[in-house]
């Protein structure tokens, strides 16, 4: 894409303003929650990768404890129906 900006890492999304919520896939759970951006950069690093197959390993349901997890981004703000754990 000629021009435009690639966004791939944490990092990118923190000093970008997006937001990435996962969703907890357990069918008794379906928990969502903001993840702390900052919190993933302290544990992972600024440039470790953003996408859903570098990012999903590190998780587990708030909730449930379920690794079975799906993301999320946002570029424009926060959905007011998820909630952060």
């Amino acid at each position: 894409m000629a021009g435009g900006t690639t966004i791939e890492t944490l990092g990118d999304h923190l000093d970008h303003g997006h937001f990435i919520s996962a969703h907890c896939r357990d069918r008794a759970c379906y928990h969502s929650a903001e993840l702390s951006l900052e919190h993933l950069i302290e544990r992972l690093g600024r440039d470790h990768s953003a996408l859903a197959a570098h990012l999903v390993p590190h998780l587990r349901c708030g909730k449930c404890g379920g690794k079975g997890v799906s993301l999320t981004v946002s570029a424009t703000g926060r959905y007011s129906g998820w909630k952060a754990r």
